[in-house]
């Protein structure tokens, strides 16, 4: 594939469906859907089969050589109704949207976690929908106002004090009219109406074996179908969900590229340099330092800024990196999404939590917006799934809200540097885990996981995870590093 100039890399793998063609780059591609037309970056794969419609991609974990249309083939027989078509979508691994019609009528779902954005807009003039990746990729083409709630979201002690980390709360976008698809729901579109689909019941109850079983049959099957599609490079740390991806990597370990990024702020005796190392000499798979003290140009900035609303700069830099390394060649791994497993927030019974304390949680209570929005949510939740014993509303909390948002927004500024994979980015994956007993998935055990390790890979959990004995002077260095910007 040819390098792309940063002119061609305007709403790098975002897509746009309107309600009539649009004047688009040639290298863009574009499909009738109905009355509708869709537009899509030339990065962004489409494939239709009958009356499905992909953007992205799926990987079937349990006959992972599957190619996207071979996968498409088998989920076009489950249009029978929609209850059949979540319930094939739900065990499939990957970074995708559907556009599918059923009984004469078209839906759009996401992935597990909308990796990639749905967002929607209804003219409140002539009543026509629009749908996109971002509202920067909407406004392009339609008039948009800015939300009521903007300035006093940027002049927020939260949004100054989470400068690079920072994400807009709610369904309500940054642009008046336009609302984002939570996971977990559908987009009808004659009703132009969200509509939760997960969770109806309380949850199938996995034990621990079952888990660690089921875990590494998803995990390694989504790791040699990626392999099959994509050449990979993981970046690896010290953490625990990093490790649980490099254990699910053995099979493929010859054919992937292994790389930790060395942030400014980082020292070489930092765990994620120095073990990370060790770890992988040791594992004898091909390994890389990346470091990320590049100066970005001002054009990049300005093409993510225009890409997304709030780009953040560490996001960006770490973006230019991997373009200037990778120069979207390579697909990513990451290990993000496995904190929704993990009792981030703790575990809370729904009458026990109160919109204020969601805010807290995320540190946006000093947002009245945010505080309505969780209120809206928690509202809506209590009436649909308040009744059901097996769940804890802090984890789809976390799911619906942080992982689609904070890391969904993570998700489209990489996507001017390279694709992503997202191994554990898998409803049936996630709803298995949220099943087993929390005494083994809380931070303090982690027994769980721990097990999913040592079955997949043992080697790999003979190396310390998010080792407690890194050296006091290597601390002083690195925070030294942050607060003074100083040199390694």
């Amino acid at each position: 594939m040819k390098k792309l100039t940063f002119k061609e890399l305007e709403f790098s793998r975002q897509f746009i469906l309107s309600p009539h063609k649009l004047s688009v780059p040639g290298s863009w591609s574009q499909l009738r859907i109905e009355k509708n037309y869709l537009s899509c970056h030339q990065l962004l794969n489409v494939v239709q089969v009958k009356d499905l419609v992909l953007l992205g991609y799926v990987i079937d974990p349990y006959e992972p050589l599957k190619s996207n249309e071979e996968i498409l083939e088998s989920l076009s027989n489950e249009l029978n109704n929609l209850e059949s078509f979540f319930n094939a979508v739900e065990k499939l691994t990957g970074r995708f949207v559907f556009i599918i019609k059923l009984e004469g009528e078209y839906v759009v779902i996401g992935d597990a976690t909308h990796s990639r954005p749905i967002l929607y807009y209804k003219s409140q003039v002539n009543h026509d929908l629009w749908i996109g990746s971002t509202t920067k990729i909407l406004s392009k083409y339609i008039e948009l106002e800015k939300s009521d709630n903007y300035d006093s979201f940027v002049n927020s002690n939260y949004y100054k004090n989470n400068i690079n980390e920072c994400w807009w709360p709610g369904e309500n976008s940054d642009c008046k009219n336009v609302k984002r698809l939570f996971p977990n729901f559908y987009l009808d579109l004659s009703k132009v109406e969200s509509i939760r689909y997960w969770p109806k019941k309380d949850l199938q109850e996995y034990s621990f074996d079952e888990a660690v079983k089921l875990g590494q049959k998803i995990l390694e099957g989504s790791m040699v179908g990626a392999n099959e599609r994509f050449k990979l490079a993981f970046g690896v740390t010290c953490g625990l969900d990093s490790r649980i991806i490099l254990a699910a990597s053995k099979k493929i370990k010859n054919e992937i590229l292994y790389f930790t990024n060395k942030h400014q702020d980082m020292s070489r005796s930092h765990p994620d340099l120095s073990v990370t190392k060790k770890m992988l000499a040791g594992l004898k798979g091909k390994y890389r330092v990346y470091s990320l003290n590049t100066k970005v140009p001002e054009t990049f900035l300005d093409l993510v800024k225009n890409n997304v609303s709030f780009s953040r700069l560490r996001k960006v830099t770490a973006a230019w990196s991997a373009l200037h390394c990778f120069e979207n060649k390579y697909t990513v791994i990451s290990g993000n999404i496995w904190e929704v497993v993990r009792l981030y927030y703790g575990d809370k019974k729904i009458k026990e939590i109160t919109a204020i304390d969601l805010a807290k949680l995320e540190k946006m209570d000093d947002l009245k917006f945010a505080v309505d929005a969780f209120e809206q949510w928690l509202t809506k939740y209590a009436e649909t799934c308040g009744h059901l014993e097996s769940i804890n509303v802090l984890d789809i909390f976390y799911w619906e809200h942080r992982l689609a948002f904070w890391a969904g927004q993570t998700w489209v500024e990489c996507d001017a540097s390279r694709e992503m994979f997202l191994p554990y980015n898998n409803s049936f994956l996630l709803r298995a885990f949220l099943s087993v007993d929390k005494k083994y998935r809380e931070h303090k055990s982690d027994e769980l996981f721990h097990s999913l390790i040592k079955t997949m890979w043992p080697e790999a959990f003979n190396y310390p995870i998010n080792p407690k004995d890194y050296p006091f002077s290597a601390r002083v260095k690195d925070f030294l590093k942050r607060k003074l910007k100083i040199a390694d």
